[in-house]
């Protein structure tokens, strides 16, 4: 990121969202003060383009009698299209739409950004690769400089590992061995996890006191308040009067609360169909995450749109066929057949420029690992296709199991270890070495109350 150093005041800074918060931080420690503005590509869309706000959705959900996701889907490809005849009954109908959301100023339109920024710097950092549509979009602007991956290496290992937890346990003794060598937790990143990683790496590393950075989280819908709340509003059909309910049973200062006053006041003053604004607010409530916990430590990122630098170590797992690389498939409602008529890429160009940019980012890392797994429970893995291509290098990694994280990981390969001794006759290298070190009350229960 040392080349934001260089940039001028009053810049234009196109960035991937999920990079926002570090890019800040990083132009924060700076010692100069530096006067960007920041979007995403998909808020820059919003802005030279048009914008929208809630009641556009229940005027188009009210006028069609279609569900929220369709409207929303309609909405999305709007932005594709221009006010002309296409001779195509898919995009003819996109067409009409947006006339009558321009007819009943339901659509935000304002030139300020390309006018300002039209002659001045504009930088794009951080993305895989560049559409076509968002080419057009950075057509608004003169002076656009886009920041590349460079490559600096030919090829790269790749670990295979029978099981996810064999997997996960890789990486704590690899990232054992780099905090031992001193290189600082905030330089350690996972990327590429899911819920099967994030369920396994949130057990292990914590029985081997590695904090790892995973949040808990829950849809407002899922909370019982929520439930309540979204049942009471269903048989009410008022607002003013769940809000009213909701007062009785939330406090003012519960984060719950406020989240869920934010999506009443979207919708409080509209007068629509109240199936179509019940509907909105149970998706909002749907969306809307209440965070239950948060560790700091080890960071879990995005592989794809992100970017860095060479003081950092990358632990990208899961490379497995149908994760690893994205897929984009033929289910647009603008589809491939008629993607030409508004000059989008076609599915099979995006897999093409997915493939190649995972490639390019997989070159540009000074230190990444990368591995997958062969199983997860009863699930068969299996590895992406792309292992076979010649830049990724096959290998195995042994970890030594006389290695120990802490004393309850100790404890719990003993267990495991007496286990197998007793049950199934087989006696582990490391379980003489545990059983003379460390006691545990094996086989042993105490049903006194202990108050």
């Amino acid at each position: 990121m040392d080349f934001i150093r260089e940039l001028k005041d009053n810049s234009l800074l196109i960035i991937p969202s999920n990079m926002k918060s570090n890019i800040l931080e990083y132009i924060n420690s700076l010692d100069s003060l530096l006067n960007v503005k920041i979007l995403s590509f998909n808020e820059l869309k919003k802005e030279i383009l048009f914008d929208y706000k809630e009641e556009t959705i229940l005027f188009l959900m009210n006028k069609y009698d279609l569900r929220k996701e369709v409207i929303e889907d309609f909405l999305k490809n709007l932005y594709y299209i221009e006010d002309k005849k296409y001779e195509n009954e898919k995009l003819d109908k996109l067409v009409d739409i947006k006339r009558l959301l321009i007819d009943n100023n339901l659509i935000i339109h304002d030139d300020y950004l390309v006018n300002y920024y039209k002659d001045k710097n504009v930088y794009v950092y951080g993305y895989d690769y560049i559409d076509s549509f968002n080419k057009r979009l950075l057509s608004n602007f003169s002076n656009v400089n886009i920041i590349e991956k460079n490559k600096i290496k030919d090829s790269n290992d790749i670990y295979e590992f029978n099981n996810v937890k064999e997997e996960v346990s890789y990486l704590i003794d690899k990232i054992s061995k780099l905090i031992d060598e001193g290189i600082s937790l905030e330089d350690i990143v996972i990327v590429n996890t899911d819920d099967k990683y994030n369920k396994e790496i949130y057990k292990l590393f914590s029985i081997s006191n590695i904090p790892v950075e995973i949040y808990k989280s829950t849809s407002i819908a899922s909370t019982i308040a929520g439930s309540k709340i979204l049942e009471y509003l269903d048989t009410s059909k008022s607002i003013s009067d769940t809000f009213k309910y909701m007062e009785d049973i939330l406090d003012s200062d519960n984060s719950l609360y406020s989240k869920i006053l934010s999506i009443f006041n979207r919708y409080y003053s509209y007068d629509y169909d109240f199936k179509y604004i019940y509907e909105c607010i149970k998706d909002d409530f749907n969306k809307e995450k209440i965070i239950l916990n948060k560790n700091t430590g080890i960071k879990i990122e995005e592989f794809s749109n992100n970017y860095f630098d060479s003081s950092k170590h990358v632990f990208f797992v899961g490379f497995n066929e149908g994760v690893v690389p994205r897929i984009h498939k033929d289910e647009d409602y603008i589809t491939d057949s008629i993607k030409p008529l508004v000059n989008l890429d076609t599915s099979s160009t995006l897999n093409k420029l997915e493939k190649d940019s995972l490639f390019n980012n997989i070159l540009s890392i000074n230190n990444l690992y990368i591995s997958y797994s062969l199983r997860y429970k009863d699930e068969e893995l299996f590895k992406s296709s792309l292992i076979d291509e010649k830049i990724l290098i096959t290998k195995k990694y042994l970890i030594d199991k006389n290695i120990y994280y802490s004393l309850l990981d100790s404890k719990i390969k003993l267990t495991k270890g007496l286990d197998e001794l007793i049950k199934y006759n087989r006696h582990d290298e490391y379980l003489d070495k545990l059983y003379n070190s460390i006691s545990i009350p094996y086989r042993e229960y105490d049903n006194k109350f202990k108050g």
